[in-house]
């Protein structure tokens, strides 16, 4: 089985970091929060050997490349693959305009 490498932009460990501050701070579960965060992890780090799992998403800011969406909770997870390695642009909650969101973190 192929092994890919998994790259975390810095704006989707930002957004993670927001995930964070958002559920202990905001609404008062900094327990949750810390769950929360390891469960995003985990599974961002699960796309290190079969991130082709995941459907390609149908709109994408990185022209020639094939953005994918992996769903955890309500959240999206949002990478593409090149080569052997994955790399996570974007984290966001799933009930949101993700289209809009995904235009405000070019």
């Amino acid at each position: 089985m192929k092994k890919y490498h998994v790259h975390i932009t810095e704006q989707a460990s930002n957004q993670l970091s927001q995930i964070y501050e958002y559920i202990a701070f905001e609404l008062l579960e900094p327990s949750y929060a810390g769950k929360q965060v390891e469960n995003l992890t985990s599974k961002i780090l699960s796309l290190d050997t079969t991130p082709k799992r995941c459907k390609i998403f149908s709109y994408t800011l990185y022209p020639g490349q094939d953005v994918r969406r992996l769903l955890v909770d309500n959240y999206s997870i949002f990478f593409f693959i090149n080569d052997s390695v994955v790399t996570v642009t974007d984290i966001i909650y799933s009930r949101s305009d993700i289209i809009n969101r995904l235009k405000d973190n070019p």
